[in-house]
């Protein structure tokens, strides 16, 4: 998640513009892993007061106690 956060950032910056996870992939195949988390749930960027990566955790549900994020 880290990483996808600094690719972001690094992109904001250069293109002056919020991007979605599919335009930093851009069709690289190695980066195809960053579209789901562990668990094979999409990541969700979530913009307040910068952006954060959130996985749903091994539940898979979102806003429960093992959801992981990234600042």
């Amino acid at each position: 998640m880290a990483k996808i956060l600094n690719r972001i950032h690094s992109y904001e910056s250069k293109n002056l513009q919020i991007v979605s996870i599919d335009t930093l992939i851009n069709g690289r195949p190695l980066l195809i892993t960053w579209k789901t988390d562990s668990w094979g749930t999409a990541y969700r960027l979530v913009k307040s007061n910068g952006f954060s990566v959130h996985s749903a955790g091994r539940d898979r549900k979102f806003g429960t106690s093992d959801d992981l994020f990234s600042k």
